[in-house]
């Protein structure tokens, strides 16, 4: 009971920003309607077709969500394959989220966009739902009817084209522009015709918000960028063990060892590795290393952590010993797990 006139409450006092009632449903006289469910259909390309019931004041987007949620459990239930899970949940999820229908009782058609509510919060893209709405999901070819953007942006993405779509649609979709890159004002857009075998390139000012046809692939340009998190990882005997950032094209050790505070006075100059990614074995080493030590940090300098040298070189002796090629040897790795603590100096760019 205390729940009902909590949703009672929170539905009888939403507003808009202007402080007007932004759905006809909450102008009714009878408030008792409100809490009575509704019935919305949906149709289309979508994962299930039927009607199905849900709260009055329900928003577009909590609904679809909800029924494919439901209907996705369902279709994966018996499923045990992992390849076939995600063959199927790819394919599950591959309905439109924009150009859905919206049609209502009195003859309103709306045109729902639920990918630019998720990428900006407008809820003018996801409206409250009435009784008898019915939600019309179309089917769309994911190889032509698509628009393709890279370059100079967050997230290169290939998303669904709809028209009127314009180049500040295509950036919205890939994230924004990447700010990272200098003076990024421009793009061009590579336009096949119907043959496929003609192609038009158009380079446009950013700022003129191009409009766009279905299956333009578009590059934001920008000049090549190489400032990137270049850096080494120096564990073990070291007064500073952790991360050195270094340049594009690598430094000397002697600077990267002095930058980490230099040798403790256990060193072992013979013992001391550099690992790279010359073979399988030493990416294992690499990469386990760099994981062990973002996991513990604190724990490096502890004399149980540290690298026993024997133990690698047991390991390197059973894996010359045993038939297994360079392919196998990760596995062979892996399966040993490498859990110790090692006193190497990795390149880790």
């Amino acid at each position: 009971m205390k729940k009902l006139i909590a949703v009672l409450l929170a539905l009888l006092t939403f507003t808009t920003i202007n402080g007007q009632i932004e759905n006809k449903l909450f102008q009714s006289k009878d408030n008792n309607n409100l809490l009575m469910p509704i019935s919305v259909t949906i149709g289309g390309a979508f994962i299930v077709n039927g009607s199905f019931s849900t709260a009055a004041g329900a928003r577009l987007d909590h609904f679809v969500t909800t029924i494919f949620t439901q209907a996705e459990q369902n279709a994966l239930g018996g499923l045990t394959q992992i390849q076939t899970i995600k063959r199927v949940t790819k394919e599950l999820n591959s309905f439109a989220l924009r150009n859905i229908t919206l049609k209502r009782t009195n003859g309103d058609v709306m045109k729902i966009d639920l990918l630019k509510f998720r990428l900006t919060g407008d809820f003018k893209f996801n409206p409250y739902l009435m009784n008898d709405d019915v939600i019309i999901f179309p089917a769309y070819d994911h190889e032509r009817n698509i628009i393709d953007i890279n370059g100079a942006v967050n997230k290169p993405i290939k998303f669904q084209f709809v028209d009127g779509d314009k180049l500040s649609d295509a950036i919205l979709f890939a994230g924004g522009l990447n700010n990272s890159y200098d003076n990024v004002d421009s793009a061009q857009i590579s336009r096949l015709d119907n043959t496929g075998n003609k192609e038009e390139l158009i380079t446009v000012s950013i700022k003129d918000d191009y409009p766009l046809q279905s299956g333009d692939r578009i590059k934001i340009l920008a000049d090549e960028n190489q400032k990137m998190n270049y850096k080494v990882l120096v564990l073990g005997e070291i007064k500073k063990p952790g991360f050195v950032y270094v340049k594009k094209d690598g430094s000397y050790l002697k600077n990267v060892i002095d930058r980490a505070g230099g040798f403790t006075s256990k060193a072992s100059l013979e013992k001391a590795e550099v690992i790279r990614n010359f073979s399988s074995l030493e990416m294992l080493k690499k990469y386990s290393l760099t994981e062990e030590y973002l996991g513990n940090e604190e724990n490096l300098l502890l004399p149980e952590t540290q690298f026993k040298l024997k133990q690698i070189k047991n390991l390197l002796s059973m894996a010359r010993l045993s038939n297994i090629n360079e392919e196998d040897s990760l596995t062979f790795n892996i399966d040993n797990q490498l859990r110790s603590k090692r006193i190497f100096f990795v390149d880790i760019r």
